[in-house]
């Protein structure tokens, strides 16, 4: 099912104390509430607080929209209606990378300005040296 919306509402960022402490912790909370059924589709909505321990936060909300086939809406949102959260698990992946593909490139702008790390890990460079023997392989650059 895709997304066809996508709207934050309101954004917060606050950083506490000068120091970093020694291990910063960071942590994902992202709540997604039970879905109202439009004529376009299933409109949710969200709260996504990052939190540095010890550090400070950031936090997201605002709502999201996915559409379909108007019969696998009206059945995940019967379906969700009976079992309750977590959304059904076909629903379940579409909303959560949504929002958080939605909030991420906001979140690493606000954690620069507030100078707290990254919210989530950066990709890393590798060299990968030549290995000798019969499986060669060339030196190269492995992004993990």
């Amino acid at each position: 099912m895709p997304i066809k919306a996508f709207n934050i509402r309101s954004v917060e960022g606050r950083r506490v104390g000068d120091r970093p402490p020694r291990n910063i912790q960071i942590s994902h909370d992202i709540n997604v509430s039970f879905p109202t059924l439009t004529e376009e589709g299933l409109k949710a909505e969200f709260r996504v607080v990052i939190t540095y321990t010890g550090l400070g936060t950031i936090s997201f909300t605002g709502d999201i929209l996915v559409t379909g086939k108007d019969e696998d809406v009206k059945r995940l949102h019967e379906e969700w209606k009976e079992k309750g959260n977590p959304p059904p698990t076909p629903l379940t992946q579409e909303l959560y990378n949504g929002v958080l593909g939605g909030i991420i490139p906001h979140a690493f702008y606000l954690a620069k300005e507030l100078k707290l790390p990254p919210p989530i890990p950066l990709p890393t460079v590798n060299v990968v040296p030549k290995k000798k023997g019969k499986g060669r392989r060339q030196e190269g650059i492995e992004v993990v």
